[in-house]
Protein backbone atom coordinates (compact mmCIF):
# COMPACT_ATOMS: atom_id res chain seq x y z
CA UNK A 1 0.00 0.00 0.00
CA UNK A 2 1.40 3.60 -1.45
CA UNK A 3 1.59 5.63 1.57
CA UNK A 4 0.13 9.49 0.81
CA UNK A 5 2.72 12.24 0.66
CA UNK A 6 0.26 14.73 1.86
CA UNK A 7 1.16 14.42 5.69
CA UNK A 8 -0.22 18.19 7.26
CA UNK A 9 -3.20 16.44 8.99
CA UNK A 10 -5.72 19.42 10.06
CA UNK A 11 -8.78 17.03 10.68
CA UNK A 12 -8.95 13.77 11.76
CA UNK A 13 -12.48 11.91 11.08
CA UNK A 14 -13.71 8.41 12.65
CA UNK A 15 -16.64 7.33 12.19
CA UNK A 16 -17.89 3.32 13.83
CA UNK A 17 -21.05 1.71 12.70
CA UNK A 18 -22.46 -1.74 13.38
CA UNK A 19 -25.61 -3.44 13.03
CA UNK A 20 -28.02 -4.91 9.83
CA UNK A 21 -25.94 -4.24 6.56
CA UNK A 22 -28.80 -2.25 5.55
CA UNK A 23 -28.64 0.39 8.34
CA UNK A 24 -25.09 0.38 9.07
CA UNK A 25 -24.40 1.22 4.69
CA UNK A 26 -27.63 3.85 5.03
CA UNK A 27 -25.37 5.35 8.16
CA UNK A 28 -22.01 5.07 5.64
CA UNK A 29 -23.80 6.39 2.98
CA UNK A 30 -25.11 9.17 5.17
CA UNK A 31 -21.63 10.56 6.11
CA UNK A 32 -20.63 14.08 5.07
CA UNK A 33 -19.05 14.23 1.85
CA UNK A 34 -16.01 16.22 3.25
CA UNK A 35 -14.95 12.65 4.44
CA UNK A 36 -14.14 11.80 1.07
CA UNK A 37 -12.54 15.23 0.10
CA UNK A 38 -9.42 14.52 2.24
CA UNK A 39 -6.01 13.52 1.04
CA UNK A 40 -6.35 10.23 2.89
CA UNK A 41 -9.38 8.09 3.90
CA UNK A 42 -10.68 4.12 4.57
CA UNK A 43 -13.15 2.10 5.23
CA UNK A 44 -12.92 -1.28 7.36
CA UNK A 45 -15.33 -3.64 7.11
CA UNK A 46 -16.26 -6.91 8.98
CA UNK A 47 -18.60 -9.57 9.94
CA UNK A 48 -18.94 -12.59 10.80
CA UNK A 49 -17.16 -14.50 7.42
CA UNK A 50 -15.48 -11.95 6.09
CA UNK A 51 -13.50 -8.82 6.39
CA UNK A 52 -12.35 -5.95 4.06
CA UNK A 53 -10.22 -2.74 3.96
CA UNK A 54 -10.59 0.11 1.27
CA UNK A 55 -7.86 2.62 1.76
CA UNK A 56 -7.71 6.22 -0.51
CA UNK A 57 -5.49 8.72 -1.01
CA UNK A 58 -4.51 11.16 -2.90
CA UNK A 59 -1.61 14.19 -3.03
CA UNK A 60 -3.79 17.07 -2.88
CA UNK A 61 -7.48 17.47 -1.99
CA UNK A 62 -8.32 18.66 -4.91
CA UNK A 63 -6.71 15.82 -7.21
CA UNK A 64 -9.65 13.92 -9.47
CA UNK A 65 -7.37 10.74 -8.72
CA UNK A 66 -5.61 8.85 -6.72
CA UNK A 67 -4.58 5.40 -5.34
CA UNK A 68 -7.02 2.65 -4.29
CA UNK A 69 -5.09 -0.26 -2.40
CA UNK A 70 -7.90 -2.71 -0.75
CA UNK A 71 -7.44 -5.71 1.73
CA UNK A 72 -9.64 -9.02 1.97
CA UNK A 73 -9.43 -11.51 4.98
CA UNK A 74 -10.99 -13.15 7.87
CA UNK A 75 -10.95 -10.96 10.32
CA UNK A 76 -9.79 -7.07 11.39
CA UNK A 77 -8.92 -8.54 14.50
CA UNK A 78 -7.73 -6.08 16.99
CA UNK A 79 -6.87 -3.52 13.84
CA UNK A 80 -9.66 -1.19 14.45
CA UNK A 81 -8.68 -0.86 18.58
CA UNK A 82 -5.18 -0.50 17.46
CA UNK A 83 -6.28 2.56 15.35
CA UNK A 84 -8.18 4.10 17.67
CA UNK A 85 -5.48 4.39 19.90
CA UNK A 86 -3.00 5.40 17.32
CA UNK A 87 -6.05 8.11 16.52
CA UNK A 88 -5.08 9.56 19.81
CA UNK A 89 -1.35 9.97 18.85
CA UNK A 90 -2.86 12.74 15.86
CA UNK A 91 -3.39 9.55 13.17
CA UNK A 92 0.83 9.15 12.87
CA UNK A 93 1.16 5.54 12.36
CA UNK A 94 -2.55 4.25 11.01
CA UNK A 95 -1.24 3.74 7.53
CA UNK A 96 1.54 1.85 8.56
CA UNK A 97 -1.17 -0.27 11.19
CA UNK A 98 -2.83 -1.03 8.13
CA UNK A 99 0.06 -2.18 5.68
CA UNK A 100 0.60 -4.88 8.73
CA UNK A 101 -2.31 -5.85 8.89
CA UNK A 102 -1.90 -7.82 5.61
CA UNK A 103 -1.13 -7.42 1.79
CA UNK A 104 -3.17 -4.81 0.03
CA UNK A 105 -4.26 -5.25 -3.39
CA UNK A 106 -3.36 -1.73 -5.23
CA UNK A 107 -5.60 -1.03 -7.67
CA UNK A 108 -3.85 1.90 -9.68
CA UNK A 109 -5.11 5.51 -10.23
CA UNK A 110 -8.73 5.72 -9.82
CA UNK A 111 -11.08 8.57 -10.07
CA UNK A 112 -12.30 10.02 -6.51
CA UNK A 113 -15.52 9.19 -5.82
CA UNK A 114 -17.57 12.75 -4.91
CA UNK A 115 -19.56 10.96 -2.54
CA UNK A 116 -19.41 8.27 0.69
CA UNK A 117 -21.80 6.32 -1.77
CA UNK A 118 -19.42 6.49 -4.04
CA UNK A 119 -16.17 5.71 -2.27
CA UNK A 120 -17.71 2.51 -0.03
CA UNK A 121 -20.86 1.38 -1.80
CA UNK A 122 -19.27 -1.40 -3.52
CA UNK A 123 -17.00 -3.01 -0.78
CA UNK A 124 -20.44 -2.72 1.72
CA UNK A 125 -22.73 -4.31 -0.51
CA UNK A 126 -20.41 -7.19 -0.24
CA UNK A 127 -21.74 -7.62 3.22
CA UNK A 128 -25.62 -7.54 2.00
CA UNK A 129 -26.24 -10.60 2.85
CA UNK A 130 -24.83 -11.32 6.51
CA UNK A 131 -26.57 -10.87 9.61
CA UNK A 132 -24.82 -8.27 11.08
CA UNK A 133 -21.62 -6.04 10.41
CA UNK A 134 -19.51 -3.34 11.28
CA UNK A 135 -18.00 -0.64 9.81
CA UNK A 136 -15.13 1.66 11.03
CA UNK A 137 -14.89 5.23 8.15
CA UNK A 138 -11.35 7.13 9.36
CA UNK A 139 -10.44 10.44 7.21
CA UNK A 140 -7.29 12.19 7.54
Amino acid sequence: MRESTARAVTEISCFAFAGTPDSVTRSVYALPRTIVGHTWYALLVESERAADIRVFSRTHADDDSGPVASWHGASLGALPIRIMSLLMNAGDGIEAALGEHGGFVEHGLVPCPPTPRGAFGHALGAYAADRSVRAFVIAL
